[in-house]
């Protein structure tokens, strides 16, 4: 069994809930997809292995993995959340093109990462966590 399977099967037990086959195909999904996805690619690609998931389980899903700590919600665009998992990842920022939608993702960047630190302490906030995102165009969108 895969470590995210053991978290995820351990988080359901905690709640009284099991791990179903359906719910098991929407776990190694997720953790097959390496970019941000919403709940809608989602099911599309889930479906592509077990045609017995529904679009209801994967929205009942998503917020089970989400408070198992095994995906975060990374950004809106338009009306659709998008997600990401949070296990072999490091801690990054993202780059939004509000032209295309295309979410470019960039290492933490120990600069950066100072520079909040200096800004919270001057404010007197204990930060912790951030999630950064910064909106603009695409080089292929500027063309």
């Amino acid at each position: 069994m895969k470590d995210y399977q053991v978290v995820f099967e351990e988080h359901l037990k905690a709640q009284g809930l099991v791990l179903t086959p359906q719910r098991l195909s929407i776990l190694d999904t997720v953790f097959s997809i390496h970019s941000h996805f919403d709940a809608e690619s989602l099911l599309a690609k889930v479906q592509e292995i077990n045609q017995n998931v529904s679009r209801a389980t994967i929205y009942r899903t998503l917020p089970l993995l989400i408070d198992a700590g095994l995906i975060i919600t990374s950004e809106k665009i338009g009306e659709n959340e998008t997600y990401e998992h949070t296990l072999g990842h490091s801690k990054h920022f993202h780059f939004l093109c509000s032209v295309c939608n295309n979410i470019i993702e960039e290492d933490e960047s120990p600069e950066l990462l100072a520079l909040m630190k200096k800004v919270c302490k001057k404010n007197n906030f204990k930060m912790q966590d951030y999630i950064l995102t910064i909106k603009g165009v695409c080089n292929d969108c500027k063309k």
